[in-house]
């Protein structure tokens, strides 16, 4: 974060190839993180949320294949308002030292093995692609994005409490994306009798 604030200090905008460079090598969990949390509140953002859900994918798959981060130059080259990312890094250091402060969070040994942050990485990328469905429905981009922020945040600071809620918000997201593609095969089977 503090690099971030640096960065961002005397720009005008940055780039999201910037903040992948600035973050360095545990950037794929600060990097969905900080992508997700435009998209933690009700009201959907479509057009913004395919974008945003398909750059938490291919950065929940670079992680899920231990790789380094990588995005198109067309997604690097995306541009966000200095002000804007500066504002995030201060939400993002208040959330986190509460967070710490009410949890008293523990470092776990189970992320000590690579299999977590393989399983950690396709989480978030199956929630960004769910992310990226241009979907105008209430809570569509809420839950997805929940769920990135608690399996980010779970990797960040390696706590097995934050990781067991992320992979129960992961849980209801597949019932209620299930519920929206079964609801209306089931709908139209009804009507034809």
């Amino acid at each position: 974060l503090d690099d971030i604030l640096g960065r961002t200090a005397t720009a005008d905008t940055v780039s999201l190839g910037d903040l992948v460079e600035t973050v360095g090598p545990r950037g794929h969990a600060f990097l969905t993180l900080f992508l997700a949390l435009p998209f933690s509140q009700p009201i959907p953002l479509p057009g913004i949320s395919t974008i945003g859900g398909l750059a938490i994918a291919m950065v929940g798959f670079c992680l899920a294949r231990q790789s380094p981060l990588w995005l198109p130059d067309r997604l690097a080259r995306g541009k966000f308002s200095a002000a804007s990312v500066r504002q995030i890094c201060l939400f993002l250091r208040r959330w986190q030292e509460r967070i710490k402060r009410r949890m008293h969070l523990k470092e776990h040994a189970i992320f000590l093995r690579p299999s977590t942050s393989r399983w950690i990485g396709l989480a978030i990328a199956i929630m960004g692609a769910l992310l990226s469905l241009p979907l105008p429905i209430p809570t569509t981009n809420f839950m997805p994005a929940l769920a990135v922020l608690f399996l980010s945040f779970a990797a960040l600071e390696e706590d097995l409490r934050v990781l067991l809620i992320a992979y129960f918000l992961v849980a209801i997201n597949f019932v209620i994306f299930s519920a929206l593609i079964l609801l209306p095969v089931f709908g139209i089977r009804w009507l034809n009798g």
